[in-house]
């Protein structure tokens, strides 16, 4: 059995309790170049460009340390993300620290009613007298989904300071710290043994590993993310694409295999819009043993790839996969995670991937709000927007009196529906087609009169009834 140097470290420092109140350098997580190496998130926590974010309000959810450290403060802001567009309820939120041994070090609960606005936030202080392991946030009481940055923390005596490194720990070796490992605990570079005896260790590994054994690891990574920016509509259908890329930019290997997780009462897999040269296998399993480490993902999609002649993918980047689900159409949530975790890599390599959290829009053709969807109304202040209208000029005549939304409401309603206003799917939302084609159905017309002249010539949706259901399944629930 061959043990990373971090591991080595990790155990001697569990074995002779070497984790003190005497802290020694005090560090700022402010994930400005994502999340540092080895920390993981758990449950709905997601990493973002500059912060981290708790994307489930009913369940908690935990960034974890690699090691124990002493958590100062960090702060808190009740958005998701800059800018965020729909309405927040706030309401107390709780936070807890825990210990290795799973020991409650200290709990919080805060108000984030005053910290809505970006530029605003909540510096909580937290009691740095015991080191923590992991820090568990929420649940909410209602639909809020705050962020998290600049957490604030002293290393514990003993920890090695590459812990908050954003490189892999092969590449990350301080050497104050690899001196005082050879020193107290043999463990050393070259594996020269120090005229200090080291302690007896054998009863909690197996085997060591030097400095030199460490830096001649091979990471490079195979990467699989999301391609694009892609949102869901609740009761349309959606593509998932996922690009494959290496770190050291090797095209020819031999093959790999990944598990795509996500939430099936979101989301209802329908089939493979591609898979890139057939692929070896592809499966829809149910993730009984929660395999990214997310309760609120219940399913996964396997694929795998080989290659018997190292030539996989043969060019960079590769898209690997497109998922066609469909979005349930009574969903409250706005948010859901699609999630990644390795079923095999190429030797010699490791698996990394960005989790996305997909966006939810629940949209419909009822743009003043009232309940209802009228041609003369909602049609006209949708034509009227497609025609490149906006603000007052927008509503001004065709909002409907028992309406009691405003003007910057009816703006965010209408911003919702032209995510589904591209009727004949033609990639553009135009007045003379799609504008036109919700103002006849609106109007009662459902023969052909509802697509003559109104289809666009670069349309992918033609079919009469095709377009059809796609109007009638984004009316109110209520008519």
């Amino acid at each position: 059995m061959k043990y990373s140097f971090k591991v080595i470290v990790l155990s001697l420092l569990a074995t002779f309790s070497v984790i003190s109140a005497n802290a020694n350098a005090l560090e700022v997580i402010d994930f400005n170049q994502g999340l540092p190496y080895d920390f993981s998130l758990e449950g709905g926590m997601s990493t973002y460009d500059d912060y981290i974010n708790d994307s489930q309000y009913d369940k908690s959810s935990t960034l974890v340390f690699p090691n124990p450290v002493f958590v100062s403060s960090f702060d808190l802001n009740a958005l998701p993300w800059e800018d965020y567009e729909f309405d927040i309820v706030t309401s107390t939120y709780p936070i807890v620290g825990l210990d290795t041994a799973g020991n409650t070090v200290f709990e919080i609960e805060v108000d984030l009613s005053n910290y809505t606005n970006w530029d605003n936030w909540l510096t909580v202080s937290t009691f740095d007298g015991v080191a923590v392991k992991s820090l568990i946030f929420g649940p909410a009481v209602t639909e809020m989904f705050p962020s998290i940055d600049n957490i604030v923390v002293d290393l514990a005596e003993g920890v090695d300071p590459c812990v908050l490194s954003m490189e892999p720990y092969n590449e990350c070796v301080d050497e104050e710290f690899a001196e005082y490992n050879c020193q107290v605990y043999g463990v050393c570079p070259n594996d020269e043994v120090s005229d200090t005896e080291a302690p007896e260790v054998e009863d909690t590994i197996d085997e060591t590993v030097s400095v030199e054994d460490v830096l001649s690891t091979d990471s490079a990574l195979q990467q699989v993310s999301v391609d694009g920016s892609p949102v869901g509509r609740a009761g349309d259908s959606l593509d998932i694409s996922v690009t494959y890329n290496v770190s050291d930019n090797n095209p020819s290997l031999t093959g790999l295999g990944f598990r795509l997780h996500y939430d099936s009462s979101v989301l209802t897999f329908n089939d493979f819009g591609f898979l890139f040269d057939g692929s070896l296998f592809a499966d829809n399993e149910d993730d009984f043993n929660d395999l990214d480490n997310d309760s609120s993902t219940d399913k996964y999609i396997t694929v795998g790839w080989v290659s018997l002649f190292s030539t996989f993918p043969g060019v960079l980047p590769q898209n690997l996969t497109t998922v066609n689900f469909s979005v349930a159409s009574d969903t409250n949530l706005e948010l859901t995670p699609i999630n990644f975790t390795s079923d095999n890599t190429a030797a010699g390599y490791a698996f990394s991937s960005d989790n996305y959290v997909l966006d939810i829009v629940s949209a419909t053709w009822d743009i003043d709000g009232n309940g209802k969807a009228d041609a003369l109304t909602d049609g006209l202040t949708l034509l009227k927007a497609s025609f490149g209208l906006s603000g007052q000029s927008m509503i001004e005549g065709s909002i409907a009196t028992d309406s009691n939304m405003t003007l910057e409401e009816i703006e965010g309603s209408m911003d919702k529906a032209m995510t589904i206003a591209d009727i004949d799917d033609s990639g553009d939302v135009d007045a003379l087609t799609d504008g036109l084609m919700v103002l006849r159905y609106l109007f009662g017309v459902e023969d052909s009169g509802l697509t003559e002249g109104a289809i666009s010539t670069n349309a992918k949706r033609e079919a009469h009834q095709s377009i059809v259901d796609h109007l009638e399944k984004h009316m109110p629930a209520d008519m």
